[in-house]
């Protein structure tokens, strides 16, 4: 399966010429059943859209297409204009993000799984017979 991510700017101050007449486009192929699994994620998922802080906004647009359909895009593409990033976290997130955002994120999965984490030992206490973990019990025996 292959994917076609095409990039504008629809959010950029009036007097720029920023994309005109010029395709912004990437494929990427995704060929294990669970790269296509994804990918029909992304594409469901889309179209995509990022603002920056001075007031441009870009919009990625996601669509399945096929191996002529890809070799064309490739050959008529200008890239990707440096916005490649937005296509790696779209494939990993689901989402655009900047890398603070990246980072803020990752930052937040990690406390969110060491708290799940606290929560099953938390649980393993209480089920306990004389209220701690399996594991202390163990040591208290040795």
């Amino acid at each position: 399966m292959i994917i076609a991510f095409t990039l504008s700017m629809p959010q950029r101050p009036a007097s720029s010429n920023w994309g005109r007449d010029r395709l912004y486009c990437v494929t990427q192929r995704f060929s294990t059943k669970r790269g296509k699994e994804r990918a029909e994620q992304i594409v469901a998922g889309g179209p995509y859209d990022y603002h920056f802080s001075d007031g441009w906004g870009m919009l990625i647009d996601v669509r399945i297409v096929g191996a002529k359909e890809a070799a064309s895009l490739k050959k008529r593409s200008a890239g990707f204009a440096g916005y490649n990033w937005a296509i790696d976290t779209i494939c990993r997130y689901g989402r655009i993000m900047d890398s603070q955002q990246e980072e803020k994120f990752l930052e937040q999965q990690k406390a969110s799984k060491s708290c799940q984490t606290n929560e099953i030992k938390s649980d393993a206490d209480k089920n306990s017979p004389n209220g701690s973990s399996n594991e202390s019990s163990a040591l208290s025996n040795v």
